[in-house]
């Protein structure tokens, strides 16, 4: 995988193949292991733009937590759409 620019945080998910990588630009990639050359979503903050320092995803890895600064979110990993702040 070609990290992105600023890389803070990373995880897996559970089931293996899928990667997301934070930023401290604000952006969370989200890598799909088996095709390492397209990453499946980026989603961001464009509000704020602050460094993601921490990211998490579910059991089931349909959903994302991603913390920066004060701020945690939680993503829908099909599609990148925030579901709650």
């Amino acid at each position: 995988i070609d990290l992105p620019e600023g890389a803070k945080a990373t995880a897996v998910a559970d089931h293996g193949q899928t990667t997301a990588v934070g930023t401290e630009g604000g952006t969370v990639t989200l890598f799909d292991l088996t095709h390492t050359r397209r990453p499946l979503t980026v989603v961001h903050d464009a509000r704020r733009a602050r460094a993601v320092w921490q990211v998490a995803f579910s059991p089931d890895g349909r959903r994302l937590a991603t913390r920066g600064g004060d701020t945690v979110a939680v993503w829908d990993t099909a599609d990148g759409s925030e579901l709650t702040r």
